[in-house]
């Protein structure tokens, strides 16, 4: 979700996730959406290099900007980008188990 609405924002890099961008939004934050391993794998490793590469490309000055967004409730936010983007990085480093 995050890497969507990154996706449509005018930072710094969002070229790199022009793919990310036509990718269909999850219903729920609980959506499964690949049905095993073997599916995950491939695409979260192809993920994994285009955050790497979008996130090489990210600008310093963008980190102050606001990002307006929507929530999966739909209730409006808007936050500097670099505070999101922390948050973002932060999921990606928790584990979703616990």
């Amino acid at each position: 979700m995050w890497l969507k609405r990154f996706a449509v924002g005018s930072f710094a890099g969002s070229s790199h996730l022009a793919g990310v961008a036509l990718l269909a939004k999850p219903s729920a934050l609980n959506e499964i959406i690949y049905a095993d391993l073997d599916a995950f794998l491939p695409a979260r490793k192809h993920l994994d290099v285009t955050i790497c590469h979008w996130s090489e490309a990210l600008d310093e000055a963008d980190l102050d900007r606001p990002l307006a967004y929507k929530n999966s409730k739909e209730a409006d936010f808007c936050k500097p980008f670099g505070l999101v983007l922390q948050h973002f990085f932060n999921h990606q480093t928790h584990p979703a188990a616990n």
